[in-house]
């Protein structure tokens, strides 16, 4: 199913769909962790293969781990779902601890996806203070540039751009920051540029083409920049507003 997953209808996922429903109801919380782990991962890309994104959601949001909720966040957010986005986004807020560093990534970008009416105060004192061995990692910088966008804050893109790696970064970040870096150009995003970032996005796994992929939050981070960048010269930017209120 994993192989041939962009030619598959919904209609024919959900067998697999309804037997791994059935392996995890077998399953009890007790149970064995790696294969209940198994079980689920399982699952979500099956459900998000299908098309099934509120039932992936739900899914996601039921786990107990950080992770799991912090994906629900981005899932409500590239669906544009606002209700389902405010329930993850208030649930990670409840359960992590920004003083884990992955924690903290997660708090930086998903506070940063879509309009919202919880406080970010907290959070933009904490990029002040960062130790250089946060403040040079590169999903920091990526959650840093995230917050920027949506705040509309070409300068404090435009920092943390100058101290982002020239080199090394895997695809989806290296797509990221260049996203990034155009927008914060005078001259705006071109239509020949938005051409361009929509063919390098076209070479990674997306969750409409059925194939979701092992890091499908990624993707969805790249589409939900990605809207934002068609929209940079003619709209404010998601979130602009709420944050000058």
């Amino acid at each position: 199913l994993r192989r041939y997953s962009t030619t598959i209808t919904p209609a024919q996922w959900r067998p697999h769909i309804d037997n791994l429903l059935l392996r995890l109801s077998k399953l009890s919380h007790t149970a064995d962790t790696a294969a209940r782990k198994f079980v689920i991962a399982d699952l979500i890309y099956a459900l998000l293969s299908s098309g099934d994104h509120k039932g992936a959601f739900d899914l996601l949001l039921s786990n107990d781990d950080i992770k799991s909720t912090y994906r629900a966040v981005v899932l409500a957010a590239w669906i544009e779902d606002l209700k389902l986005y405010d329930q993850a986004l208030r649930q990670l807020l409840k359960n992590a601890n920004p003083r884990v560093p992955q924690h903290f990534v997660y708090l930086l970008t998903g506070l940063s996806l879509a309009t919202h009416d919880f406080p970010v105060e907290s959070l933009m004192k904490s990029l002040d203070r960062l130790p250089d061995r946060l403040a040079g990692n590169s999903l920091v910088q990526r959650g840093q540039l995230s917050l920027a966008i949506f705040r509309n804050d070409k300068l404090m893109a435009l920092e943390v751009l100058a101290n982002s790696p020239k080199s090394g970064l895997p695809l989806p970040l290296k797509i990221y920051f260049e996203m990034a870096r155009n927008w914060t150009s005078p001259k705006g995003v071109t239509s020949e540029l938005l051409t361009q970032f929509r063919h390098q996005l076209e070479v990674l796994p997306a969750i409409k083409s059925g194939n979701p992929g092992k890091n499908w939050d990624e993707r969805c981070l790249l589409d939900i920049l990605f809207r934002r960048l068609q929209l940079s010269n003619t709209a404010p930017q998601n979130g602009a507003v709420n944050e000058q209120d």
